[in-house]
């Protein structure tokens, strides 16, 4: 049977399956899929093990288990300075992509565009067209020889947004160049976009917390007058090295 026409370009196989196969039978270092390769902490075994075997195992609150939004909320509430309210506030999600896929049927209508930032994750992309949207890609500028940072130009972030921006997605630290956006970078990003209120701004955090120490992680919604216009994506797979177990918010 035919695909669907949203599926148009997005029908052969990906990166992921691809360099994943390829990886496994030539037994090389796979960077086609960002998942880490160290064991997951005993502690999350030993949680996970806990929660199943006091057969906690029905349907949790559909935002998420209110014992694990409140901890989630507690977290991030001093990472973003502000009381974060995690009844209203946070939301549990099948992994961050079941997130981003959600964001997106929830505010794009057919025709609206989303800038993305290129290289970019492939699901981005299929998201965005799976629910009629546009992608708008503004390049990022690999580094120059004796560099190793990747730069943005922000005047083509401002010329790429129309009268049909609806969403600006954000991944930092990025996928798949390592880039960590600086403070003076979100700032200026964040002046662009004053003089556009009716964009919203997604950002895929998945790697916050896997940052060298001569960097640092901001977080673009702690920023002045972004909070109310930001939403932010991250999970636990990443930072646990348990991409398997799906769980984002």
């Amino acid at each position: 049977f035919p695909y669907s026409k949203k599926l148009n370009g997005f029908d052969a196989p990906t990166v992921w399956h691809e360099f994943s196969g390829l990886a496994n039978q030539h037994k090389a270092v796979n960077l086609g899929q960002g998942f880490p390769d160290w064991a997951c902490p005993d502690f999350a075994k030993v949680a996970l093990c806990d929660a199943v075997n006091s057969n906690f195992n029905q349907y949790a609150r559909s935002a998420g288990e209110p014992s694990l939004v409140q901890a989630i909320a507690k977290q991030y509430s001093p990472l973003f300075g502000r009381d974060i309210d995690p009844m209203s506030e946070v939301t549990i999600s099948v992994g961050a992509t079941e997130a981003l896929y959600a964001i997106m049927t929830s505010y794009l209508e057919p025709g609206d565009e989303v800038i993305v930032l290129e290289p970019a994750f492939d699901t981005y992309p299929a998201q965005i067209q799976m629910v009629g949207g546009i992608t708008k890609y503004v390049s990022l500028h690999p580094p120059p020889p004796g560099s190793i940072d990747w730069t943005i130009d922000m005047n083509d972030v401002e010329k790429a947004i129309t009268s049909k921006t609806k969403i600006l997605l954000l991944n930092t630290p990025h996928n798949p160049s390592g880039k960590v956006f600086t403070l003076q970078e979100l700032t200026h990003l964040s002046q662009i976009l004053s003089n556009y209120p009716n964009i919203i701004v997604v950002t895929d955090e998945v790697y916050e917390h896997l940052v060298y120490e001569n960097h640092s992680h901001v977080r673009l919604a702690t920023l002045p007058n972004m909070w109310h216009r930001t939403l932010t994506v991250t999970s636990s797979g990443k930072t646990f090295s348990i991409t398997g177990w799906k769980v984002g918010w």
